[in-house]
């Protein structure tokens, strides 16, 4: 997320003692997928195929 406007260091949520599982604030794929496509000045809703 380089170069994308997300300030160096920045972490959002944790995991637990071994790293395989988050433990605080979890993510969706989508709302992941969903900002680095506004970060990139793209409309993530025009992209989105609903099923």
């Amino acid at each position: 997320m380089a170069g994308g406007g997300i300030n160096e260091g920045f972490s959002y949520g944790s995991t637990e003692n071994f790293g395989l599982a988050a433990s605080e604030n979890r993510v969706q794929v989508h709302g992941l997928n969903a900002t680095i496509l506004q970060r990139m000045g793209l409309d993530h809703e025009r992209l989105t195929c609903h099923f």
